[in-house]
């Protein structure tokens, strides 16, 4: 059950990763921010993906 669960694990980071990917990271954050605010969760959400974006651009900086 255990490798299940890793197995999907698996295919939801990667899922994400192409669409960061494919839509850019400043879109595809926009879009989780629209949808969050449709579903009702803004302040905390919102924070939470502008943390992960100012996050992941830096990790992004020092890379390249």
């Amino acid at each position: 059950m255990l490798h299940l669960g890793m197995i999907l694990l698996l295919i939801i980071a990667g899922i994400t990763i192409l669409g960061i990917i494919g839509l850019g990271l400043n879109t595809f954050f926009a879009g989780v921010q629209k949808g969050a605010e449709k579903v009702g969760i803004t302040k905390a959400f919102k924070n939470l993906t502008n943390d992960l974006e100012n996050s992941i651009s830096k990790i992004v900086k020092n890379t390249t």
